[in-house]
């Protein structure tokens, strides 16, 4: 699921990687951050709204989801 999730956030880092996104990357991240700890409270057998151990530092940390300024930051220097 990772995998597929990451590929997924890099093409899009790659189509919209022209010009300044802060804005957008943070809401674009904020909803990744929400779907994926959903996801992961569902897995888990959570209540609904627990964060449980899913912060947005362990979801963009430990568990490898990339945050989007990032890649574009790689992307714009290669």
């Amino acid at each position: 699921m990772r995998e597929t999730l990451n590929r997924v956030l890099r093409g899009w880092c790659g189509y919209f990687s022209p010009g300044s996104h802060y804005v957008t990357d943070k809401a674009i991240e904020a909803h990744v951050y929400d779907r994926v700890r959903n996801f992961l409270a569902r897995r888990h057998k959570l209540p609904a709204r627990a964060i449980g151990p899913f912060t947005m530092t362990a979801v963009f940390g430990e568990l490898g989801v990339p945050r989007l300024r990032h890649c574009r930051r790689r992307g714009a220097t290669s």
